[in-house]
């Protein structure tokens, strides 16, 4: 075919392929095969090994080994090691993008940043530790996931749990409140007063702006 010429046995078994001219060369032996056409060069041992490259893009994997990939048109590097189809499930990856780095050992610890977002989150032997965070206040914290709970919106809005509200306090800029269910509950807002009520309301005190008290009794007498 032109300058290109191919020798074969059991076509399409076994074939043997070249062309000087245009720098291709073709090897197929089952389960291996080899192909090389100027800078792209593909090469696979069937289906356990694959091997790619091209100006601007190398991949290279061995089936439930490990998984590398580099773009360098669009600067992503992706490596996966003990890795399960689709590569980005692994026993350890790692990803590179112009904004974004990610990597993770599981299920010890994972870690994300992202520029373009200014995000941040990371863990530990998730769901036993994690963290996230979003430009300077936007945080969150958990440990063993609502065990115990940090959250920062910004300099005035936090919010800390334990057990999810069997321990509470809140604030945000308008209000504040505090929880130890079910003995105790505290809650204060600005324009309105505040009022703390024990045993969910059982007893309770409400204190209007104007400093004026009114005791309750089962929360609503």
């Amino acid at each position: 075919q032109r300058s290109y010429r191919e020798h074969a046995t059991v076509w399409p078994l076994f074939r043997y392929g070249r062309d000087p001219q245009n720098d291709v060369k073709m090897i197929h032996i089952p389960p291996f095969y080899h192909k090389k056409q100027r800078e792209d060069v593909f090469t696979t041992l069937y289906p356990l090994w694959w091997y790619h490259t091209t100006p601007s893009k190398t991949l290279h994997s061995t089936l439930f080994l490990h998984w590398y990939e580099n773009d360098r048109a669009s600067k992503v590097t992706r490596f996966s090691f003990l890795w399960y189809i689709p590569p980005e499930i692994g026993l350890f990856k790692y990803q590179r993008h112009p904004d974004l780095v990610r990597h993770a050992v599981f299920p010890f610890y994972s870690y994300e940043s992202n520029k373009s977002t200014d995000t941040l989150r990371w863990s530990l032997l998730w769901p036993a530790f994690s963290y996230r965070s979003q430009g300077e206040f936007g945080r969150q914290t958990e440990f063993l996931w609502k065990v115990a709970s940090y959250e920062r919106k910004d300099p005035e809005t936090s919010d800390f749990r334990i057990f999810w509200r069997l321990i509470r306090s809140s604030r945000t800029k308008e209000s504040s409140t505090i929880e130890f269910n079910p003995l105790y509950y505290y809650e204060s807002e600005r324009g309105k007063g505040s009022y703390w009520a024990i045993l969910g309301g059982l007893i309770g005190m409400e204190t209007t702006e104007d400093q004026k008290r009114k005791m309750r009794l089962l929360w609503i007498f």
